[in-house]
């Protein structure tokens, strides 16, 4: 019996060694203008450890304590910023604000394919009178009339609400 309950204290007491050997990290990231930075990248290299933050710019972790424990916060468009923490345990809060990187920022184009089928489809200047109105979608709805009049079963057949004249 007395084996036992002394088997039980050392396991009780190595359990509370390695729980005050870890702390959790809670905090929030914003830019310049103390608007939250989503999806910010939050990570401990050392530990192998990344989170993201939240639509609110939060974040929270549970990390190993050291030492020192380097914090790396990372968004494309900022400059990056590292913190080191001295010895934490327990909770630890940080803010933490990230720049722009004038330098990440420039002009972005985006380009496009068209993907091109074998298929070819005449509209006519009467079934283009018939087409909704500017509040619709005009193309859409000549695209159904023209699938309706071919028997294609893919749109719902059905007269446009709206005629121009």
């Amino acid at each position: 019996m007395k084996q036992r309950l002394f088997i039980l204290t050392i396991c009780l007491i190595a359990t509370l060694k390695m729980m005050a050997q870890e702390f959790t990290l809670h905090g929030r990231v914003t830019d310049e203008d103390s608007h939250p930075i989503e999806l910010a990248t939050v990570s401990v290299a050392s530990q192998g450890k990344v989170a993201f933050t939240s639509l609110k710019g939060e974040f929270s972790m549970r990390l190993h304590s050291a030492d020192s424990v380097m914090v790396k916060f990372s968004m494309i468009g900022y400059k990056s910023k590292v913190r080191v923490l001295r010895k934490p345990r327990g909770k630890q809060n940080l803010q933490v604000v990230l720049h722009t990187d004038a330098a990440m920022l420039g002009e972005v184009n985006v380009t496009g394919e068209k993907i091109q089928t074998d298929q070819t489809q005449e509209i006519k200047l009467k079934d283009a009178r018939l087409a909704p109105s500017a509040n619709s979608n005009a193309v859409e709805g000549i695209i159904q009339q023209q699938a309706c009049r071919y028997g294609t079963q893919a749109y719902r057949c059905r007269q446009p609400l709206h005629r121009t004249v």
